[in-house]
């Protein structure tokens, strides 16, 4: 009995690459939980989306603000980031661990496009 030759490529397709995948994080939209004011600013932010299970995620603790989101422009009106506002999170390529706020950075290590480096980078409502 002879073997596809496409069944390895199949497999690396079907059942690897979503497993790999999930470790990858790109951009979350979520609610604001709570905000430490300064420079930089954080926020600690709630996923909106689910686990697959229906189970609500965790929340993401200790993500960078952008000043422009930060405080934004709301019926050509500025108003300061809130708990309970609606963001998009996007996750750094690298680790964030000795960013403080300005300036190059060393890496502290080889973690990658992880839920611990997110940073709020707008506003949605």
């Amino acid at each position: 009995m002879s073997k596809d030759k496409n069944d390895p490529l199949d497999f690396l397709v079907k059942e690897l690459m979503p497993y790999f995948q999930a470790g990858v994080h790109a951009h979350l939209k979520c609610q604001v939980v709570s905000l430490s004011w300064g420079h930089p600013m954080y926020a600690d932010v709630q996923p909106l989306v689910k686990q697959s299970d229906g189970s609500t995620r965790a929340v993401i603790g200790d993500c960078l603000v952008l000043a422009s989101a930060a405080e934004y422009l709301k019926d050509g009106k500025p108003v300061k980031l809130k708990r309970g506002d609606i963001v998009e999170v996007s996750f750094d390529d690298r680790d964030q661990d000795n960013f403080v706020g300005a300036g190059l950075y060393s890496i502290a290590s080889r973690r990658m496009h992880s839920i611990n480096d997110g940073t709020v980078v707008g506003v949605i409502r």
